[in-house]
């Protein structure tokens, strides 16, 4: 039981060091990105186009990341709870722009990618984003 028990200690901390390890630089393209986004020179279509979607995507992955680590501290730590901080979001356009992500990356395949946002799902939505 002892060495099933550290191999699960070691489990998490190498699960957390890695997740912490990709944190560093995904905050550095997220920074890059914000500050690109800023840039009054470069046209809105190409931000809309390129920024945006790559801007969404880092920020799901530091998301994941984020779960990853909270979830290793929680069974690194038995006793912790996992804290949820919940906020209301636009759940209407959360959708429309993962939509959009894949209308473009389907449309480079010659698929042509539709979708409609049923008219009951609610605007906003609790959640621990």
């Amino acid at each position: 039981m002892d060495k099933l028990q550290e191999e699960n200690r070691l489990r998490s901390l190498m699960v957390g060091q890695i997740s912490h390890d990709l944190r560093t630089p995904l905050n550095t393209i997220i920074v890059l990105l914000e500050l690109v986004q800023d840039l009054t020179y470069i046209s809105q279509s190409f931000k809309d186009e390129y920024i945006d979607p790559a801007l969404t995507n880092c920020n799901l992955l530091m998301s994941l990341i984020n779960d990853i680590l909270d979830f290793t501290r929680a069974d690194f730590n038995s006793d912790q709870e996992i804290q949820m901080n919940y906020e209301a979001v636009n759940l209407r356009k959360i959708i429309k722009k993962i939509s959009l992500g894949f209308i473009k990356r389907t449309k480079l395949r010659g698929i042509d990618f539709k979708y409609e946002i049923d008219e009951n799902i609610p605007v906003k939505f609790n959640t621990d984003p």
